[in-house]
């Protein structure tokens, strides 16, 4: 009877044994397998973040490269205007050159005023001169009779305007100096202006010496 009651507690406290070797072993596989899902954790974090930092630089250098690139055709674009622009300025200079110097030579002025109730219809010629688009008209000298100064430039839609003092060419009429100005425009090869000499209409035809 003690015998068996031994044995049985030996067998009790074998399984004993054997249930906690069991459970250590159990508590040892879970805490290996915690450690290897943690460290397998780990691993995809670490990865993931890996390729997110690579990622987000490679999208930074692409930003980058973009940027530069926008920068670039900026500036090519604004050297591209400004030739542009330098270009058309060029041609406007030349084309406004041009259009001053066709008229440059020597003219007549062909100056009539129509009569009056005190004075006679007077027709007049002097002396005429254009230069890189400006116009001038000389005769005689200050303050003496027939002494003329006119001068002005020609518009670019071939408008003229002239200013300046006239003196009447004869005694009779005095030597007051007046103060005149005419306006008009290119008519074919012609330029037809009309002004007031003391109040007398008066016009002022400008013909290219020779025509």
């Amino acid at each position: 009877m003690e015998s068996e009651l031994a044995r049985a507690k030996a067998e009790a406290e074998a399984a004993k044994k054997q249930a906690e070797a069991q459970t250590a072993a159990a508590t040892d596989a879970r805490r290996s397998l915690e450690v290897q899902l943690a460290a397998e954790a780990k691993a995809r974090a670490e990865a993931e973040l890996a390729g997110a930092r690579a990622e987000a630089e490679s999208i930074k250098r692409d930003a980058q490269a973009q940027a530069l690139a926008a920068t670039r055709a900026r500036e090519q674009a604004e050297a591209s205007a400004a030739q542009a622009k330098s270009l058309a300025e060029e041609a406007a200079a030349k084309a406004a050159a041009s259009a001053e110097s066709r008229h440059d030579g020597t003219w007549v002025a062909l100056h009539a005023c129509e009569a009056t109730r005190r004075a006679p219809e007077v027709k007049s010629r002097f002396p005429a001169d254009i230069s890189a688009g400006t116009v001038r008209v000389r005769n005689g000298r200050p303050g003496e009779n027939g002494y003329v100064s006119f001068e002005g430039r020609i518009a670019a839609d071939g408008s003229l305007a002239l200013s300046g003092v006239l003196i009447p060419g004869r005694d009779e009429l005095g030597r007051e100096e007046h103060t005149v100005h005419y306006e008009g425009r290119l008519e074919g090869d012609r330029f037809i202006l009309t002004g007031e000499v003391g109040r007398r209409p008066c016009t002022l035809a400008l013909s290219r010496l020779g025509n």
